[in-house]
């Protein structure tokens, strides 16, 4: 009954920390490291006009794609902490110009940080630019799909068309075929209603990390 009620709540909520706090304990390293790096990625929009193309973005830039090269096994932790270092120090003299000046420090902590973050509240305190609700809803189920109804992935739906697919966005990160992952999936006899509808929704927004990708790809 509670794994009912639980299911019902991550699918139905509009409060992206009570999906948060249903994750304790669900979330691998790697995929609460590509949540950090979607929350990342968008602050590369939102800077002040007077940031793009500085050494501040720069060094922002750097921070999310080597938190994204640690969660693919790509870097080393101690690699990306000392890179990290060296970045964050080309920039300290920025540390005074408005609360911008704050944001490098926020997102280094993407790495292994940012689920705790946002279950505190402390994210936006700690100098990201505000993350709207519905966008960051449709990540963390993009990403953790349904934790307490996880899909049994028939390998026989991994066929070679399939996978292409699913690379391919993987590695260009658009995800505009989704619709057609899903038709070769179908194909290849998957009638799993979670799987068809999530490729399907267009209002479904997918980043690095996508549960179903992920399944295609075989990745954890």
């Amino acid at each position: 009954m509670l794994g009912v009620l639980r299911s019902y709540t991550w699918l139905h909520s509009r409060s992206p920390a009570r999906l948060i706090v249903l994750l304790r304990g669900r979330a691998s390293e790697r995929k609460g490291r590509l949540l950090g790096v979607a929350v990342g990625r968008m602050t590369w929009w939102r800077l002040p006009y007077w940031l793009p193309g500085t050494e501040y973005e720069t060094a922002i830039r750097t921070a999310v794609e080597l938190a994204e090269l640690v969660a693919e096994g790509e870097v080393a932790q101690d690699e990306f902490t000392a890179k990290l270092d060296r970045a964050y120090d080309a920039v300290s003299t920025l540390r005074t110009i408005s609360h911008e000046g704050f944001l490098i420090r926020p997102v280094a902590r993407i790495g292994t940080e940012l689920l705790p973050l946002l279950e505190s509240g402390a994210l936006n305190g700690a100098g990201f630019p505000d993350i709207k609700e519905d966008l960051l809803l449709g990540w963390l189920r993009d990403i953790f799909g349904n934790p307490f109804r996880p899909v049994a992935f028939d390998p026989a739906w991994r066929t070679d068309t399939a996978v292409s697919l699913a690379r391919v966005m993987y590695e260009s990160r658009d995800f505009g075929a989704m619709p057609i992952l899903a038709d070769a999936l179908q194909d290849a006899g998957c009638d799993n209603g979670a799987v068809l509808a999530h490729c399907r929704d267009p209002l479904q927004v997918h980043v690095r990390g996508c549960w179903v990708v992920d399944l295609v790809l075989g990745r954890e």
